[in-house]
């Protein structure tokens, strides 16, 4: 989501209305697509779902191949920003 943020940001705006989050006042680009990022974190928590790669038992050494097997294999069907492979490789390592 922090990835796609910059290019949706008012789409993240109102997710977060939809999931309660007050936006009022807050500018739409940097704070209120914040917000629903938040909302999807409280979300997974009250879930109790895993939210880094090593609860779910995957390896650090091996988020690069990961990262090169999912972009020469995966096509991301409409999503809104363009990723590369170090681009994947960042937000793996963000979630690990």
């Amino acid at each position: 989501m922090r990835f796609n943020r910059i290019a949706v940001a008012d789409k993240y705006a109102k997710i977060a209305e939809a999931m309660g989050k007050d936006i009022r006042g807050l500018s739409v680009r940097e704070e209120a697509s914040l917000k629903a990022i938040e909302a999807v974190k409280e979300l997974l928590e009250d879930l109790d779902m895993p939210r880094r790669l090593k609860d779910i038992g995957v390896k650090e050494e091996d988020l690069p191949e990961i990262a090169k097997r999912t972009i020469q294999t995966v096509e991301i069907p409409g999503n809104p920003r363009t990723m590369t492979e170090k681009d994947l490789l960042n937000i793996l390592e963000a979630v690990y």
